[in-house]
């Protein structure tokens, strides 16, 4: 005789679609949780785009190199979900717009850290035609002071 159980049955545990299993700590992830990574990952690409145009820009003038102009990808949803976008498909700027905005300003400041030295460079690019006079004030704080100041 055969058995009248389906091992195919659904399980009755209903879990909303905003969250996830993780099976490492058999918890669940909920959904502030994945905003909060998701939001995570954006900063982090307008990190990884603004090291890199800072840097392109900065080789505007080389002439061995003479970048005259630089392109990104992507600027905006075609339809909802995770991308590389700028723009989500609602319209809305995501942080890297906000980036953008200041990485391809007529002057631009970037900040690089030189390893070998352990010194820091400002570089300023500027796209005007004539010499821009600008006043630079430069403050240093520590991320593991805990004084009170």
């Amino acid at each position: 005789s055969s058995s009248s159980s389906n091992s195919r049955t659904p399980s009755t545990t209903f879990r909303s679609p905003t969250s996830r299993l993780d099976r490492d700590h058999d918890q669940i992830i909920g959904y502030t949780e994945i905003q909060h990574w998701i939001y995570l990952t954006q900063l982090q690409q307008m990190l990884c785009y603004d090291t890199a145009l800072s840097y392109w820009r900065r080789l505007r003038s080389r002439a061995d190199v003479l970048n005259m102009g630089i392109l990104y990808w992507q600027l905006n949803d075609v339809w909802a979900g995770a991308s590389w976008s700028s723009i989500d498909y609602g319209g809305v700027w995501k942080p890297l717009h906000y980036q953008l905005a200041r990485s391809f300003a007529d002057v631009s400041l970037s900040v690089q850290h030189d390893l070998h030295n352990d010194t820091l460079q400002v570089h300023v690019v500027s796209d005007h035609s004539k010499p821009t006079e600008a006043q630079l004030t430069i403050r240093l704080l520590s991320l593991s002071d805990t004084s009170q100041s």
